[in-house]
């Protein structure tokens, strides 16, 4: 919101903040109930899961009294090698998220996190390998995205998941933290015993979060419609996904998901239209067999 007032100001020359905020929100109404495109879908139907790839599928649930609006990708961390992208260790430019998936090769991406006014810092620890972020462990929040276990003498044989979705009170924490390669902290939306972690009071705008199921499958989530995390919580705990640990990384105009499969051919995929957003991070999967071939 805060960069989008900025704009505002720029192209207008308002100063007045009330007037500013309420030029938003009528901005951000249009734009967060946008039309999202699908190119060559199989289906249309809110309740059929559509396999965009192997380990890569697509669903979309009814939402906020529509009949879709809540959309769903599940990735198996098996078969799908997750990325962290920088700017910072870029070139320092703010690109969409579809973008940094498009220079980037990846299969599906979305936000990795909220940031700060400096456009690059994550408000809460970011690391990639050796490129971090931000060091600084941010009190409130309670969820840790991991990716990419290293391998050492002292967990070789152990198996730790591709990927994995901690939470604060996760017994050996900064272990667990040690030895992954990618660790993105946000707040915590549901907990591991299914509890909606908000408060449900607050503004309503587009939601995207990154969660895990069950199974270990890792879900890139996006709400369409303007609603408060706290009614996406409800919503994703009234599925049937077995929804467990579950992080809300961004809202509003930068919020945005990416996905597309099956090749140049019959690429798809979802995004939000945008006009005044861009972001530094991203989280991406991209398929394991294409790693070493791109």
């Amino acid at each position: 919101m805060w960069r989008l007032t900025r704009v505002l100001h720029s192209l207008f020359g308002i100063h007045s903040r009330c007037t500013l905020f309420f030029l938003s929100v009528l901005l951000i109404f249009p734009l967060s109930t946008a039309v999202i495109r699908v190119a060559h879908a199989k289906s249309s139907s809110s309740s059929v899961r559509t396999v965009l790839d192997e380990g890569l599928t697509l669903q979309e649930f009814p939402f906020m009294g529509r009949e879709k609006g809540l959309i769903i990708v599940r990735i198996d961390p098996s078969l799908y090698h997750f990325e962290l992208v920088q700017a910072r260790f870029e070139d320092k430019q703010l690109r969409t998220v579809k973008e940094w998936a498009g220079i980037k090769g990846l299969d599906a991406a979305i936000n990795a996190s909220m940031f700060q006014k400096d456009g690059l810092t994550s408000t809460g620890y970011m690391r990639g390998e050796k490129k971090i972020n931000n060091p600084k462990m941010h009190r409130r929040f309670g969820a840790f995205f991991v990716a990419q276990p290293r391998k050492s003498r002292e967990n070789e044989n152990r198996a730790l998941p591709y990927a994995d979705i901690l939470e604060r009170d996760t017994p050996k924490l900064n272990d667990l933290l040690g030895r992954y390669g990618i660790v993105i902290q946000n707040f915590r939306l549901i907990s591991a015993e299914r509890k909606n972690c908000w408060s449900p009071a607050g503004p309503r705008f587009t939601v995207a979060c990154v969660g895990k199921d069950g199974t270990g499958a890792i879900l890139f989530i996006f709400g369409t419609l303007p609603s408060t995390p706290y009614e996406v919580a409800e919503t994703l705990l009234r599925l049937p996904l077995d929804i467990r640990t579950t992080m809300y990384v961004e809202g509003g105009l930068e919020a945005e998901l990416f996905v597309k499969a099956g090749g140049e051919a019959s690429e798809r995929f979802l995004s939000f239209l945008r006009f005044f957003a861009g972001v530094p991070n991203i989280l991406g999967a991209k398929k394991r067999t294409r790693l070493n071939t791109d």
